[in-house]
């Protein structure tokens, strides 16, 4: 477990003035890895979202960070995310599946944190909206929808 200690003016001995700004140096960064950072100029394509952050990462992504952002379109598929121009990584639920279509909605917004090389969307249902699981199907003519195989009963359809 981290120290979490740290130099106050009771401290024995009295921390120095480089050892007392290097410890709390240290805990600013640790605040820092912890917060939700909004992502801002969403773009790319529903699938191949991109983002900015300000100030720009500066050691890359660390396990852990949460980031905050509005979908700007409905996906139709497995979705990654890519920050600044860095590298895209995979956006997955809660559960760490792969994201289906529909489950991130255009203007919805959501918390992802970055664990394990992907971002992982945190809501009770695991998916983008913080409604339960849903899938999507669009219809551009008449038919019969037959459920997919392994889609449990109870799962909302839209």
């Amino acid at each position: 477990m981290a120290d979490r200690t740290t130099f106050n003016g009771a401290s024995s001995p009295m921390p120095t003035g480089l050892q007392f700004l290097d410890q709390y140096a240290d805990r600013i960064g640790q605040l820092f890895d912890a917060s939700v950072l909004q992502l801002t100029g969403i773009g790319g394509s529903p699938d191949m979202v991109t983002a900015m952050l300000d100030p720009a990462l500066s050691g890359g992504l660390i396990s852990g960070m949460k980031f905050t952002l509005t979908w700007s379109g409905t996906n139709t598929g497995p979705m990654t995310l890519a920050i600044n121009g860095g590298p895209a990584s995979p956006i997955l639920t809660a559960a760490g599946s792969t994201m289906t279509q529909g489950a991130a909605q255009e203007g919805a917004r959501a918390l992802l944190e970055y664990t394990g090389g992907a971002f992982r969307i945190l809501s009770a249902s695991g998916d983008a909206g913080g409604r339960a699981a849903s899938h999507y199907w669009q219809f551009t003519s008449s038919g019969t929808w037959s459920k997919p195989t392994g889609l449990p009963d109870d799962t909302m359809v839209t």
